[in-house]
């Protein structure tokens, strides 16, 4: 993932970057979620009108699908992929093959296969 930020932004992000990315902005936003749950207190209006339970509902529905979305596709893939649990973590947390290559292993191909090319032409021209 850090050649993707490396090939968009021309500078590689540091360590920091990584370990904020990873787990410490998925644990603040899981315990700001937890708290605000435990501290809920219902919405008022001018301090006197308190909202009717179907309001409640509606903006809990709206806010929660978008919210459980992501969990929902990522347990959905854990249990129906092949291979152990461990194996299915992995391939849930890294990139998906089919993403188009980022430029620094493009480069690497074209030149590959241009040495490719040129050997067999080099070959084809001695003999």
């Amino acid at each position: 993932m850090f050649d993707v930020i490396e090939d968009m932004t021309n500078s590689r992000p540091n360590y920091m970057f990584m370990l904020c990315w990873k787990y410490l902005t998925p644990l603040v936003s899981l315990v700001s979620f937890v708290c605000s749950m435990v501290k809920y207190k219902p919405l008022t209006f001018n301090r006197w009108y308190v909202y009717p339970d179907w309001a409640y509902a509606l903006g809990w529905l709206l806010a929660l699908s978008s919210i459980l979305m992501v969990p929902g596709w990522a347990l959905i893939r854990l249990f129906t992929e092949k291979g152990s649990l461990k194996q299915r973590w992995r391939h849930l947390c890294s990139p998906d093959t089919k993403l188009p290559f980022i430029c620094k292993q493009q480069a690497e191909m074209e030149e590959n296969a241009f040495i490719t090319e040129m050997q067999d032409l080099f070959k084809s021209n001695t003999n």
